[in-house]
């Protein structure tokens, strides 16, 4: 058995679909608060196995750092870590973006 959790600050441009969909959970709020780390926490007890993330929010250099020490911490070996829009600050792109990931 699986979940996908998502998580996003607002459900603008969420498909109202998604919330009725089984096996689909979604959270309206920063992926840096409480909430998120403790529903983590708890979905791992409940499915046991090997967790797969994906940190696409706040390209901030401080928010992707703080997202990084959070996670780091509900990861287990075998879990993986997908941080996107890795390439802004000039590597190659948008290199006004000023330090993010």
């Amino acid at each position: 058995s699986h979940l996908v959790l998502g998580v996003d600050i607002e459900d603008t441009f969420i498909d109202q679909e998604v919330f009725e969909t089984p096996n689909v959970e979604v959270l309206i709020r920063p992926s840096t608060h409480e909430d998120v780390s403790c529903r983590i926490r708890a979905l791992r007890s409940e499915y046991p196995g090997r967790m797969f993330v994906v940190l696409d929010g706040d390209h901030t250099k401080d928010n992707v750092m703080m997202e990084l020490q959070i996670f780091t911490r509900l990861l287990s070996p075998g879990d993986y870590l997908i941080v996107e829009d890795t390439n802004v600050n000039g590597h190659p792109v948008n290199p006004e973006w000023g330090p993010g990931p």
